[in-house]
């Protein structure tokens, strides 16, 4: 895979995006502000000035905010089972989640796109809305080609992936041959 969009859903909304291989910076190193996507033009006002970003419907904080019972996130999935409120606060979520998906797919067409951060923990009851506003915004012929995962490697994803960053991007090691040299 060369192309891939993470994003990830925490106390906080970002992500990143890797193409042709290689992390993305954009022009002034802000590339994968996902969180700053409008979601809802006439929503919440976001901590970065605007109104209605993703981060207010899909942090953390913003979904607990929206079902209004739970005191943290474990209590808020803890309940998800057994809570119709929960469930619906989680569809709601995962239709504006995948509708920007979408229109950032349809910009950029990632081979893969990835969901992580803690409230990815939800699983299918976040995944079902997102996959399902995804393939509806998409344009039709990439839908067949869509690929929702959640990202595999938990909480030590940020931490390796910053370790390979350092690793590839590093001009002491720019020199070194690529693997398939060595033979």
């Amino acid at each position: 895979m060369q192309d891939v969009l993470y994003l990830r859903l925490s106390y906080g909304v970002g992500g990143g995006l890797v193409v042709g291989g290689a992390l993305h910076h954009g022009a002034h190193g802000l590339s994968g502000e996902f969180g700053h996507i409008t979601a809802e033009p006439e929503g919440r006002r976001c901590s970065c000035g605007k109104d209605g970003c993703l981060e207010t419907v899909a942090s953390i904080g913003a979904v607990l905010d929206a079902h209004g019972t739970a005191a943290d996130l474990p209590a808020f999935l803890a309940a998800l089972p057994h809570d119709p409120a929960a469930a619906r606060v989680l569809d709601t979520v995962g239709t504006r989640i995948g509708t920007v998906l979408a229109a950032v797919c349809n910009a950029i067409g990632p081979d893969v796109t990835v969901l992580g951060g803690e409230l990815a923990a939800a699983g299918p009851a976040l995944f079902r809305p997102v996959e399902r506003a995804l393939l509806a915004h998409l344009m039709p012929i990439s839908r067949s080609r869509a690929d929702l995962r959640a990202a595999a490697l938990g909480e030590a994803g940020g931490a390796l992936g910053a370790i390979a960053l350092v690793l590839h991007e590093s001009p002491l090691l720019a020199r070194y041959p690529a693997p398939d040299s060595l033979e």
